[in-house]
């Protein structure tokens, strides 16, 4: 990647994750499949860009915020993960294996953000008690910077180093026989189970369930989840009685 791409997906992390465009960003440009289709833009692959992240983006289906606390953050795995995988032609299972890993290590960040965004809210408040919009609105400004600064650089430096994150993926994926690339391919049937089923710890076998049945049968993956979705139901009302 060149240094203009690296700079302008860094970039773009940053703005997925920022309060700009009247806070849009958050139902646009924050999910997978607007993020891989940006992403392919910049790289130069608009077309696989966005058919990984559409395929990124189905297994953040059931992805919750609730109080502040995110199991994964979708726009790392967006433009991060998907910028290695089509800088150096990454198969799809590794490029999914590789977004929850980015997915993950970006949660890390949301809690770091939290912890800078309340040191400017207490200040802000305090502003806003003594009526001082100037300061009140020089300090949401301000909070940008630090914000900025903390999803601009991570990114900057995993694409910089893409190469080696790159080979140490597909190195790993070859120690296991394959292993890495069949588990990212389960990663879209789980994020449809954990939608479809209720239950979570149902959700492991249904998707390896929808995923045996598509890969192996030639079954659309979420019929395959109908009989177990049966079953459950039917349980339930004996439960119920």
């Amino acid at each position: 990647m060149s240094w203009v791409q690296i700079l302008a997906v860094s970039a773009a992390y940053y703005l997925a994750q920022s309060p700009w465009f009247a806070g849009a960003a958050y139902w646009t440009i924050y999910r997978p499949v607007v993020a891989g289709f940006v992403t392919g833009v910049i790289v130069g692959d608009p077309a696989p860009g966005l058919v990984l992240g559409a395929a990124i983006n189905v297994i953040y289906l059931g992805f919750i915020a609730a109080g502040g606390a995110v199991p994964g953050d979708p726009a790392a795995a967006g433009y991060i993960a998907v910028a290695v995988a089509l800088a150096h032609d990454l198969s799809r299972g590794q490029a999914l294996a590789l977004s929850l890993i980015v997915g993950f290590a970006g949660a890390y960040l949301w809690h770091m953000r939290l912890k800078i965004c309340n040191y400017f809210a207490e200040r802000a408040a305090s502003a806003a008690e003594s009526g001082d919009t100037k300061t009140l609105a020089l300090l949401n400004a301000k909070a940008q910077i630090p914000v900025f600064l903390l999803y601009f650089l991570p990114a900057a430096l995993v694409l910089t180093l893409s190469e080696q994150v790159a080979g140490a993926v597909i190195g790993l994926d070859r120690a296991v026989n394959g292993g890495i690339s069949l588990s990212g391919l389960l990663l879209p049937y789980l994020g449809i189970a954990s939608v479809i089923v209720s239950r979570v710890h149902y959700a492991l076998p249904s998707a390896l369930l929808a995923f045996f049945a598509h890969r192996y049968l030639g079954l659309p993956g979420v019929l395959a989840l109908v009989p177990l979705l049966v079953m459950l139901q039917v349980r339930g009302v004996r439960r119920a009685r």
